[in-house]
């Protein structure tokens, strides 16, 4: 543990002596915008909870993009499956980017509508998405 402290303090004082810059693109193309919300979860990776977290990117003109907001953390609720920890880690990314949709239209008037996309690496849940049929537990 003390091995640990003493290379996180190194790594700190490195830190502190590097210049570091933080660079925003100007995202052209307002027609083009759409909001990219990358998302993913875990099942019971932290004893008996779930974590989940999402990002979320404006991506304009020529795939450039500026990250908007992101959240990490436990999943707020009881999940029996990682596929409930995929979708509920997915809603959440999903409703943060409604917010950021409607605050860009007030900020910006004449945006046009901006199209909003789910990202995740989760085949089950895309499969969920586009049936037909309820999704049940299988425990």
């Amino acid at each position: 543990m003390v091995g640990d402290l003493v290379r996180a303090n190194k790594l700190i004082t490195k830190l502190k002596e590097e210049a570091s810059y933080v660079f925003y693109p100007r995202i052209d193309g307002k027609a083009d915008w759409k909001l990219v919300v990358l998302s993913d979860a875990s099942f019971g990776n932290l004893g008996v909870s779930s974590c989940g977290g999402h990002i979320i990117v404006l991506m304009g003109e020529g795939n450039k993009c500026c990250v908007l907001g992101w959240s990490s953390g436990k999943i707020k609720r009881v999940v029996k499956s990682t596929l409930a920890a995929e979708m509920l880690s997915m809603c959440e990314g999903l409703d943060h980017a409604i917010y950021l949709k409607h605050v860009i239209k007030e900020l910006i008037p004449k945006t046009k509508e901006i199209e909003i996309v789910a990202v995740v690496d989760s085949k089950s849940v895309v499969d969920a998405v586009f049936s037909t049929k309820s999704v049940d537990e299988k425990r």
